[in-house]
């Protein structure tokens, strides 16, 4: 009896495996993860530029340097 559960389960295995394709894996798009990336840190980056140069104005820095900040 045990014999025929062990081989009834082994077929059923067998069926599925034989039955179910395994799904490619998805390739990363590096175009995607670069948009995301600059789409989540480009706000950050922009709220650094304008404090540094409010900072800069405020401390009567020349113009030319808070215009290469901008560049």
């Amino acid at each position: 009896m045990v014999g025929g559960i062990l081989r009834s389960t082994r077929t059923e295995m067998q069926d599925f495996g034989a039955s179910e394709a395994v799904p490619a894996q998805k390739t990363p798009n590096l175009a995607d993860e670069f948009h995301s990336f600059v789409a989540f840190w480009l706000p950050t980056v922009e709220r650094y530029k304008m404090r540094l140069t409010q900072e800069l104005v405020r401390k009567n820095i020349p113009a030319y340097y808070v215009n290469v900040i901008h560049d």
